[in-house]
Formats: C-alpha cells, sequence, structure tokens
C-alpha cells in the first residue's frame, strides 16, 4: 500500500481525484492540504471536508494551505469549476473541522511522523510545497515522491497557448519543486486531454454503485452544463484522477525521463514547462513526464473503483 497525501484545490477534478483516491484500495490517504487555485482557498478546504463526509471518511485529517502564489496575483477558475467550486451543487456546510495546522505543518507532521514512505499527489498549484522546501528543506528532501497534475510538454496549455493552468498560478513554486532534488513524475495535458469521460460512458453501466458513485453522477451532469464541450472534447478530462491513477503500481502510463523545466518571467511564455528533447543533449534528467496513456484502460479503472 502507498500512502499518500493529497495537495489539491477541489475545484471538479480535484474532487473526483479525492474519490478515486479515497476507494483505490492500494492507496493510503494520510491528509488532505489545500492550495489556492481552482477556488479560493476557503472554499477549496470546505469541499475537501464536505468530500470526506459523502465518502464517510471523517478521520482524515484536512489543513488549509497557501491563499495565494508566491509571487504572482491570485488566479481562480469558478468559471469553469462553478462558485462553490463543486459545478454549483451548493451543498450543505461540512460539520467537521480542519485541523488547527497549516497545510505546511501538517505535511511536516506527517513525514516526520510517518513510519513508511509518504508520495505527495500534488493536484492544483504548488505552493504549499515550494514554502514547506523553504522552510523545512530537510523534511521536504524526505518526501518519497511528488506526482503533479500540471505542464504541458508537446502540446498546448489550457490557461494560455503553452501554459497548463497549475503550474501558470504559481510558476515560481513550480520551480522551487522542480530544482529540490526530490523524484518527480509529471502527470501534464499531454496525457490528461486523452481521458476526456463522456455523459453516455457513465449512463451506459448497468452498476450504479452506492452513494458515491450517485453522487459522482451528480457532479458530473452538473459539470457538463459549465464546462465548455469545445474544451474538453465533449466530456471531462479526468485531469487530476490521472495523477492519482500514477500513485498505482499498473501500466497505464508511459515516461520519458527530462530535464524540466518552468519560464518563470514574460507574459507570453509564462508558467510555460520546458523539457529538453535533444537526443545529444548532456542535460540533468529531473522528471519523468508522463508521454503516454492507455485512456480507455484508465477510464474503466476509475468507474469500476467510484463504483465499488
Amino acid at each position: 500500500m502507498r500512502n499518500i497525501i493529497i495537495d489539491t484545490d477541489p475545484g471538479i477534478d480535484d474532487i473526483l481525484a479525492i474519490l478515486f483516491a479515497l476507494k483505490c484500495e492500494a492507496l493510503n490517504v494520510e491528509a488532505l492540504t489545500t492550495v489556492s487555485g481552482n477556488v479560493p482557498v476557503e472554499i477549496a478546504t470546505k469541499n475537501a471536508l464536505k468530500i470526506l463526509e459523502i465518502a464517510n471518511r471523517r478521520n482524515i485529517l484536512v489543513a488549509s494551505g497557501a491563499s495565494r502564489p508566491l509571487r504572482k496575483d491570485q488566479l481562480t477558475a469558478e468559471l469553469i469549476h462553478g462558485k462553490d467550486g463543486l459545478a454549483n451543487m451548493n451543498l450543505s456546510e461540512p460539520t467537521i473541522k480542519k485541523v488547527n495546522l497549516s497545510a505546511v505543518e501538517l505535511m511536516k507532521e506527517r513525514l516526520l511522523k510517518s513510519k513508511e514512505p509518504i508520495t505527495i499527489a500534488a493536484i492544483g498549484p504548488m505552493t504549499n510545497l515550494a514554502i514547506l522546501n523553504i522552510l523545512y528543506p530537510r523534511v521536504f528532501s524526505q518526501i518519497e515522491e511528488i506526482i503533479f497534475m500540471g505542464g504541458a510538454a508537446f502540446c498546448p496549455g489550457n490557461i494560455t497557448s503553452g501554459a497548463e493552468f497549475n503550474i501558470y498560478v504559481d510558476p515560481d513554486a513550480a520551480n522551487l519543486v522542480f530544482n529540490s532534488g526530490v523524484k518527480l513524475k509529471m502527470i501534464g495535458l499531454d496525457v490528461t486531454m486523452k481521458t476526456i469521460l463522456k455523459k453516455d460512458k457513465i449512463e451506459n453501466s448497468n452498476d450504479f454503485g452506492g452513494e458515491t458513485y450517485k453522487f459522482f453522477r451528480r457532479l458530473i451532469n452538473n459539470a457538463l452544463e459549465i464546462i465548455p464541450q469545445s474544451m474538453e472534447k465533449g466530456g471531462i478530462a479526468l485531469h487530476d484522477p490521472l495523477a492519482i491513477g500514477a500513485c498505482l503500481s499498473n501500466d497505464i502510463l508511459k515516461y520519458k525521463e527530462y530535464d524540466l523545466k518552468v519560464e518563470t518571467e514574460g507574459s507570453e511564455g509564462l508558467g510555460v514547462t520546458l523539457v529538453d528533447d535533444r537526443s545529444w543533449s548532456q542535460s540533468k534528467k529531473n522528471a519523468k513526464v508522463a508521454v503516454e496513456v492507455d485512456n480507455n484502460a484508465f477510464i474503466d479503472l476509475f468507474l469500476k473503483t467510484l463504483r465499488k
């Protein structure tokens, strides 16, 4: 079993990823830490608590993190995710509470106390991770691996022509993490935009699952009314769930090692992730970048897991 902390900005696809992780028997979710991204961090934290209630996993700790990027102005995406981050489902307020620690302090505590290695599944901007590295570099170095949803190596971006949203929101944080020396796996738009979940795929299922799956179906139906069909090719791309899938031992994804960088200055190139793909390059490789995905196998695994 792999121990993970999910650093997240819920967010429709973050919610799907969290539900997927909670249902995966091979994963032990140690905590949820929240960050400003898709929605402000206050809403992100409430959403994390709401999902744990829906999934009946009240024992998992939630901590609120960075409310803004390291240097840039705050950017959110309620236009895509709804004002509440949950496709305007307007769920009731959570009854469980966050812990009285910041996201960074909770990560530090878990990393120091755990007898087993911990992987960070980073499915939002990397602000919390950058702050952890700045304040507690020795603790940060104990992270087994950072598997992050973000970036676009060989395809267009989704917030600018070249930049993906999570990296663009806080490129300075991503830059610190990329240069930290910790093992990295990038699950970028190159692969996530191939995992399009369409409504008919859900409706054709004969097994409608339990309460979690019913909530998932409601969320998808609401989300499809918000997300521009042209943006996600007529469905919902499983961006963040695929990063959770990468935490599992499977053959769904194939990787290639690269020297991975991010542009932190300028306007046109801000937040663009760059890989050195020259065959003769002697640059040091710091990340495994997902370059292929078995999209049908992953979508089937995702739905099967949620129906448990």
